[in-house]
């Protein structure tokens, strides 16, 4: 009796698996500097389909936006500082840049933390053009369970083609409204195999908000509303599927993209004179953390570890050196969690992610 009860049992375990109820955390969620992602923009024709408990959200039958430039993005999580326009964001710690620099391509600023991540502002890449929130805006609170909810108010200033100032003020509402299990299409929609996520989060959110510009000396006044349906799944530090729909001057639009692929081998590292190699282990790190670099010229070395807020929180190495070098750094003072290890030398700079235990 027992046997034959085994496979159902096994069966049901399985069927139910994909349904627990993620709880969405900074520490799952947020995404690292250094991750990289392919973003594949899809044509609109699809619905967000429903909410609530146990879903199946089959999107496998998405196609490729079938308009130009471009189909595909690739977004890089980075340090700010990082970035030629950061000054316009001082109060962000995080830039999701579209390295893939098309002309409608937009980098976004976000600001971190173990509570939030909000929205700090958007660089257009096309021409002088973002916005900038002194009150930033957040997209979600953390920890953040089935049916919670929050409102923010936010506030700052836009810039239209370059020469429009105007100011925008807004409330965003947000609710984790289901879970579920998510298909997406693989790399490439209809040649890549379907991949299917359990244990998936969906938010939604409606974003009203007011934009006020002086046209030709005559104050203007714009009303948009924008919903936002996102899907996230706990170890993967961005959104899976987005599908956006909004309304005000201009018209309706929709917007549909899903996250084909990570690549967290994908550092950070910077292209100018790539001669220095490094390579930490073991990792996950417990007690000690082995640091094994190599440089081609006598040059001085900069090895830090930061926090993922981008906090040095120890120095492991400033000094010359030249060809194969291995440092040993004694990890028993550093909290548990995830770092960065950062590594400078010369023009170039290496940051690779480090599991302490």
């Amino acid at each position: 009796m027992y046997k034959e009860l085994l496979p159902t049992l096994l069966f049901a375990a399985a069927s139910f698996a994909g349904y627990a109820q993620p709880t969405l955390t900074a520490a799952t969620i947020n995404p690292i500097a250094g991750d990289q992602f392919i973003i594949v923009n899809c044509d609109t024709a699809v619905s967000p389909q429903s909410g609530g408990t146990s879903q199946v959200w089959d999107f496998s039958s998405l196609t490729l936006l079938s308009i130009s430039p471009v189909s595909a993005d690739t977004v890089r999580a980075q340090p700010p500082y990082w970035s030629p326009h950061v000054s316009s964001f001082p109060s962000s710690n995080l830039a999701m840049v579209n390295i893939t620099a098309s002309a409608t391509s937009v980098d976004i600023y976000d600001i971190t933390s173990t509570s939030a991540i909000s929205q700090d502002g958007l660089y257009y890449n096309s021409s002088s053009q973002y916005a900038q929130y002194t009150n930033p805006m957040d997209i979600l609170h953390f920890p953040f369970s089935y049916l919670n909810n929050f409102s923010d108010n936010y506030a700052g200033n836009i810039l239209f083609l370059g020469t429009i100032p105007a100011n925008e003020s807004g409330t965003i509402n947000v609710t984790y409204d289901g879970y579920g299990t998510l298909t997406l299409p693989g790399l490439i929609p209809g040649a890549s195999t379907p991949v299917t996520y359990t244990n998936v989060a969906r938010v939604h959110s409606i974003q009203n908000f007011t934009d006020h510009a002086s046209l030709l000396g005559t104050d203007t006044t714009a009303t948009y509303e924008l919903e936002t349906y996102t899907w996230y799944h706990p170890g993967y530090h961005n959104a899976l599927l987005t599908i956006a729909s909004g309304a005000g001057v201009g018209g309706h639009y929709k917007l549909v993209s899903y996250s084909a692929a990570e690549d967290p081998s994908q550092e950070a590292v910077s292209p100018i004179n790539n001669s220095a190699a490094l390579n930490l282990f073991p990792n996950p790190a417990k007690g000690e953390l082995n640091i094994k670099y190599t440089t081609a010229n006598a040059e001085n070395v900069h090895i830090s570890i930061m926090d993922m807020l981008g906090r040095v929180i120890a120095v492991v190495a400033d000094k010359t050196t030249q060809g194969d070098q291995l440092i040993t750094y004694n990890t028993g003072s550093i909290s548990h969690g995830l770092y960065l290890v950062r590594f400078q030398s010369g023009k170039e700079t290496i940051t690779r992610k480090i599991e302490i235990q």
